[in-house]
C-alpha cells in the first residue's frame, strides 16, 4: 500500500511514468511509492503559520489548533475538543487567505476552498446552491481537511435585506447555514471563513458556527518589514534593513508583494540581481513631516506616547510621524471599570494636551472626523454615562456608538454637560501628567522627527527612566502592568 501521505502527491504523470510493460502490480507499486518519496523531497517546503508575521491573534489561535488536532488524531482528545469554526475580519490584502494556505501546510492538510462569486458564477440560483454542495460535500470526503470560505459577507445579513432580491439571497442563506451545521457536526473538517467586515449574519457567527471571531489589521511597521523580508526569501536584498522602507506606508502583505514583483520585474529586464534602488522605486512616496508641521504632529504624537506608556505600560506597539495616518499602535488594552475608560481618555486627549504645553495653543488635528481623537474620547465618556450607568443616573440609554453620540449629546442636556465635565477633569489630568515631562515630550518628538518611527519598547525605556519634576521618584504615575491573559483549555 502507498501511505496516505503520500498518495496526496499522486497525479496521472505518476501512474504513467512508474508503470512498467509486463510489470507486476507489486512491483508497480513498488516503484511509485519510491517516485512519490523522490516528488516529496525535491517539493520546496511551504511556508507555514511560524512565517506569519502582522496578525498575531490569528496566528496564535492557528498554532493551538495545530497542537488539538494532532492531538484528536492520535487520540489524546476528542473532537468536541477542537476548535471547528473561526471568522477572520479584515481589510483586503491583510493576509487572510495566506493564513488558511499556512495552517492547511502546517498541519499537513488538505485545503478544500470556496467562495460567493465562485459558487455564484455557476449559474442561477438553482446551480450555485448546487456548486455550493458539492465543495462541502468535497471537504467531507477530504476529513480531516481545513475548508476555507472566502467573501462570507458577501451573503448579506438576513436582518438587513431590503431589495427586491431578499428571498433569493435568504435562501441561499439559510442554505449556507445548514451546510455549516451539517459539516461542523462530523469529525474532521475545520471551518474558516474571511469577511471584509464584521457586517455578516449574526447566525453564522452563533455559538457551534463560526463562535471564533478574529481581528487581522493591517500590520504595523515592523510586522510590514518581516512580511516583506519573507517575501524576499532569503537571497534578494540579503541583510538590508527593510524597516526604513516602509515606515509609516499603513500598506499590507498584498501591497508589498506587488512591490516585490515589480523590484524583480526591473532588475531583470536590466539583466542583475535586485537591488534595494529597484524596491524603493516601486513603493509610493509618503509625505514626510517637515518644518513647523512636522514638529506639531511629533510633538502631538510624543504627548500621546508617554501618557499611553504611563496609563498603560508595556502595551505600545510603534509610535510614528510619517505615512497619511500618523500615530500610536496599542496593543488591545481592556477596560474593565470607569478608571481604566477616563485612562484611555486621557490618551487620546494627550496630543491636544502636548501641543497646548509645548507650542502655546492646539492645533486641529485633535478633531474634525468621528475618527478623530476628541471623539474618541467624547464617546468613550458618553458611554460611560448612556451605556454603563456610570454617570448622575442608574439608566441604559442604548448601544453608544459614534453615529448615535452627537445625536443623544444634542437631545439630553444632563448627558451634555456630564460629558463636557468628564472631558475637562480629564483633560486637566492629562496636563498635570505631562506639566513635569516637558523636556521627555521634545526629547521624544526630536527622535520622531530623526527616525520616522519608534517601537513600543523606546518609548518604555524613555518613560520610565525619566525623572519626574527632578526628584528621585521615577515613573511615579506609573500603573502596574496588566497580568498575562492566559488561555483556558
Amino acid at each position: 500500500m502507498v501511505e496516505d501521505s503520500l498518495c496526496r502527491l499522486l497525479t496521472q504523470d505518476a501512474l504513467r511514468l512508474s508503470l512498467r510493460h509486463q510489470e507486476t502490480a507489486n512491483g508497480w507499486l513498488q516503484r511509485l511509492r519510491q517516485f512519490c518519496v523522490e516528488t516529496s523531497r525535491s517539493r520546496p517546503k511551504s511556508p507555514t503559520l511560524h512565517d506569519l508575521y502582522g496578525m498575531d491573534e490569528a496566528k496564535n489561535w492557528g498554532i493551538d489548533l495545530v497542537v488539538d488536532l494532532k492531538d484528536f488524531q492520535e487520540g489524546r482528545i476528542g473532537w468536541s475538543d477542537v476548535d471547528r469554526g473561526c471568522l477572520l475580519v479584515g481589510p483586503p490584502g491583510t493576509g487572510k487567505t495566506t493564513f488558511a494556505n499556512r495552517l492547511a501546510a502546517t498541519t499537513n492538510l488538505p485545503l478544500i476552498t470556496g467562495s460567493h462569486s465562485e459558487w455564484q458564477a455557476a449559474g442561477h440560483q438553482g446551480d450555485m446552491l448546487a456548486a455550493m454542495r458539492r465543495t462541502f460535500a468535497g471537504a467531507l470526503a477530504a476529513a480531516p481537511c481545513i475548508l476555507f470560505i472566502d467573501e462570507i459577507d458577501a451573503f448579506g445579513n438576513r436582518a438587513t435585506m431590503r431589495s427586491h432580491h431578499r428571498d433569493y439571497s435568504v435562501q441561499v442563506v439559510n442554505a449556507l447555514l445548514e451546510l455549516t451545521d451539517g459539516t461542523l457536526g462530523r469529525e474532521g473538517v475545520v471551518l474558516i471563513a474571511a469577511s471584509n467586515s464584521r457586517d455578516v449574519d449574526p447566525a453564522l457567527i452563533r455559538p457551534g458556527r463560526l463562535d471564533r471571531v478574529i481581528s487581522v489589521p493591517l500590520p504595523d511597521d515592523r510586522a510590514l518589514a518581516q512580511i516583506m523580508r519573507c517575501q524576499l526569501g532569503d537571497d534578494d536584498l540579503a541583510g538590508v534593513d527593510l524597516l526604513p522602507l516602509v515606515a509609516g506606508l499603513n500598506a499590507s502583505g498584498a501591497d508589498t508583494e506587488q512591490w516585490i514583483r515589480g523590484a524583480r520585474r526591473l532588475a531583470r529586464r536590466t539583466g542583475r540581481t535586485m537591488i534595494v534602488e529597484d524596491l524603493v522605486a516601486q513603493i509610493p512616496r509618503v509625505p514626510t513631516p517637515s518644518g513647523e508641521l512636522g514638529w506639531r504632529i511629533a510633538i502631538h504624537e510624543a504627548g500621546h506616547a508617554i501618557i499611553a506608556e504611563v496609563e498603560f505600560p508595556g502595551q505600545i506597539r510603534e509610535v510614528s510621524v510619517v505615512g497619511f495616518e500618523p500615530g500610536v499602535t496599542v496593543e488591545r488594552i481592556p477596560a474593565l471599570c470607569e478608571d481604566d475608560v477616563r485612562a484611555k481618555i486621557r490618551v487620546l486627549l494627550a496630543g491636544r494636551a502636548s501641543e497646548e504645553l509645548r507650542l502655546g495653543t492646539p492645533g486641529l488635528g485633535s478633531g474634525g472626523t468621528v475618527h478623530s481623537d476628541l471623539a474618541r474620547a467624547t464617546n468613550l465618556a458618553a458611554a460611560l454615562y448612556a451605556g454603563f450607568g456610570l454617570g448622575d443616573h442608574l439608566v441604559w440609554m442604548g448601544n453608544v456608538q459614534h453615529e448615535r453620540t452627537s445625536m443623544l449629546l444634542s437631545r439630553n442636556p444632563d448627558l451634555f454637560c456630564w460629558v463636557r465635565k468628564v472631558l475637562d477633569q480629564e483633560y486637566s489630568r492629562t496636563i498635570s501628567l505631562l506639566s513635569p515631562r516637558m523636556s521627555l515630550i521634545d526629547q521624544i518628538a526630536q527622535e520622531l522627527l530623526s527616525k520616522g518611527a519608534l517601537p513600543g519598547a523606546d518609548i518604555a525605556r524613555s518613560v520610565s527612566g525619566y525623572r519626574v519634576d527632578g526628584t528621585d521618584e521615577i515613573g511615579i504615575h506609573i500603573r502596574p502592568p496588566f497580568p498575562p491573559v492566559t488561555k483556558a483549555r
